[in-house]
């Protein structure tokens, strides 16, 4: 049951998360944490289990929003706000406790087997050669191998109960897929482009009335023999006059081009050829070539998207309705000063 699920609760592996980084960038809370007459002050109590102020302060100390707020200059805002943080990241703790306490409750026991291989996985991860230097490391954080796997039991009690009273209950159909698309057509929908060929009748100063006439008299000739049944390749190829891009610009989206020139290509069909069109470079004639996009176009990629999604939005409500139901019933006590 460890592990399993396209997510991770938000509250998980931070006790983990804050040793790994420890070991491995040696940023922790320094001598504070050694002292364990301070460090083992209970702040918290849950049912029959406990949060003590050195398990907050790993978990203060992998989260950035409390990191941000200590590097701070001092004021009373900033006091305020650490301690929010901190009566914020203690309910989480808290959470988790009551998570274990239900596990107990209702009778799960940890794999031991599994328990182990993560002790294992662990020392590899850390970098530790021996049993010796991974309990060397270990204790200069202030932990044993025991401690860890206590710390890996309880986790492992957490998922246990997830599983059985959250994520088993979550259930994201076809057609809840199907209806957020429909729902989110505008936001998921790939922007629409056009690639269109052109024949542009530069004009380099539109108030030079001699260079606007010759510019629009030859756009005009050109259109005369679109008109009597010339086909536009020939006619682009041979309008030595313009600038010619017979073969097409490539997709482009509305605001990489003219609003005029958008104007008239976004309402055309492919294979439909303009009339002249005027824009801040000269008189255009386009021919649209092809359109995509539009559409969500469901393929097996965004249905795993939208199924990802509607799952983490039902795994918070029924967390969340879950976590409600166990404080309810339960001995909380919060025993947390101001730092």
């Amino acid at each position: 049951m460890l592990g399993r699920g396209p997510i991770r609760s938000l509250f998980c592996l931070w006790i983990l998360t804050a040793l790994v980084l420890a070991m491995t960038t040696g940023v922790v809370f320094g001598k504070e944490l050694r002292h364990r007459q301070l460090a083992d002050r209970i702040v918290a109590i849950a049912n029959n289990e406990v949060v003590t102020q050195y398990e907050l302060g790993r978990a203060l100390a992998s989260d950035k929003k409390y990191q941000v707020l200590r590097s701070q200059p001092p004021s009373s805002r900033r006091a305020e706000s650490l301690l929010q943080r901190e009566r914020y990241m203690l309910n989480l703790l808290i959470d988790r406790r009551l998570l274990v306490s239900e596990a107990k409750r209702i009778g799960i026991s940890p794999d031991e087997k599994l328990i182990q291989k993560r002790i294992e996985q662990t020392m590899k991860r850390v970098g530790a050669g021996s049993t010796e230097e991974f309990k060397q490391m270990l204790a200069d954080e202030g932990l044993t191998v025991q401690s860890l796997k206590a710390l890996f039991r309880d986790e492992y009690m957490e998922q246990a109960v997830l599983d059985g009273k959250v994520r088993s209950l979550i259930n994201v159909s076809e057609e809840q897929v199907l209806a957020y698309a429909d729902k989110n057509k505008d936001v998921i929908a790939s922007p629409v482009e056009v690639n269109f060929a052109q024949m542009l009748f530069k004009v380099a100063d539109f108030g030079d009335a001699s260079q606007v006439a010759e510019a629009k008299s030859a756009a005009e000739h050109a259109l005369k023999r679109l008109q009597m049944g010339d086909p536009f390749d020939k006619v682009c190829q041979s309008a030595k006059d313009a600038i010619r891009s017979c073969e097409g610009l490539g997709f482009l989206a509305k605001d990489e081009m003219f609003p005029s020139l958008s104007k008239v290509l976004f309402g055309m069909k492919v294979g439909d050829v303009s009339g002249i069109i005027k824009s801040p470079m000269g008189f255009h004639i386009v021919r649209l070539l092809g359109k995509h996009g539009g559409d969500a176009a469901m393929t097996p990629e965004l249905k795993q998207q939208i199924r990802k999604k509607l799952y983490a939005q039902q795994f918070q409500d029924r967390y969340d309705a879950f976590i409600k139901e166990l404080r309810a019933k339960s001995y909380i006590k919060v025993m947390l000063n101001a730092t």
